[in-house]
């Protein structure tokens, strides 16, 4: 919603800072939050699936700058903010056929 918001109102500096700021302390809640999901990816093997996580995250964040870049180049803050929330959705999808597939290794 953050990105959403910052790029319908990109022309606006007070607007933009405090979406910024939101979208920023939103990124490290979910990069928080999503450790006991990363630790529970492989029942018996935290570490491997914490591991992964981490991984894709550094991955996909040297990717994604490069494509950012271009795309702020290109069309301002609205390109990189498009960028995002398409991002943000293919994780959602990705999260959430994955978690249908399988049962949490909490409780066996």
């Amino acid at each position: 919603p953050c990105a959403a918001l910052l790029a319908g109102f990109s022309g606006s500096l007070v607007i933009g800072l405090a979406a910024l700021a939101v979208f920023i302390i939103g990124f490290e809640y979910g990069v928080v939050s999503l450790i006991p999901v990363a630790t529970d990816l492989y029942a018996g093997l935290p570490g491997k699936g914490f591991g992964l996580v981490i991984g894709a995250g550094t991955f996909g964040r040297g990717v994604l700058t490069v494509i950012a870049t271009g795309l702020y180049d290109d069309t301002g803050v609205v390109g990189a903010c498009v960028a995002a929330m398409v991002c943000a959705a293919l994780s959602a999808l990705t999260i959430a056929a994955f978690a249908a597939r399988r049962s949490p290794s909490v409780g066996r």
